[in-house]
């Protein structure tokens, strides 16, 4: 009889040990799965602002690429005249003042690009 239940909690024990060997190889299963599918979602992500900055760089090159051809043609339309070109910088200048003044945050002093230039234009008039 002691036998018999040496030999009842020896096999109680055994199936305690593989129920908890099959359990710690399912969590382990479980973080590997999860772990995989952070990696994953991180490379997509990535790869998706990878993409974006591809998209980026070329919207920059068109732009840039458009205001060549721009300044070519105001170039070749002036001829040596700089008035029409003060206008343009003077239209982006006045622009860039209204972006300034709607700011919640606009406590800038600003002087004219070219103050020499301002003055004496002001002490002709």
């Amino acid at each position: 009889e002691e036998v018999e239940q040496a030999m009842r909690k020896q096999m109680t024990a055994e199936r305690e040990r593989r129920a908890t060997v099959t359990e710690a190889q399912g969590q382990k299963e479980a973080q590997i799965n999860v772990a995989e599918g952070e990696k994953q979602a991180a490379i997509l992500e990535a790869d998706g602002r990878l993409e974006a900055s591809r998209r980026d760089a070329q919207a920059e090159v068109v732009l840039a690429k458009g205001s060549s051809a721009a300044i070519e043609m105001i170039t070749n339309a002036i001829q040596g005249d700089s008035l029409p070109v003060t206008f343009l910088l003077g239209e982006k200048y006045v622009d860039a003042m209204r972006e300034l003044a709607a700011s919640d945050n606009a406590k800038t002093i600003v002087f004219p690009a070219d103050l020499p230039e301002a003055m004496k234009g002001i002490l002709q008039r």
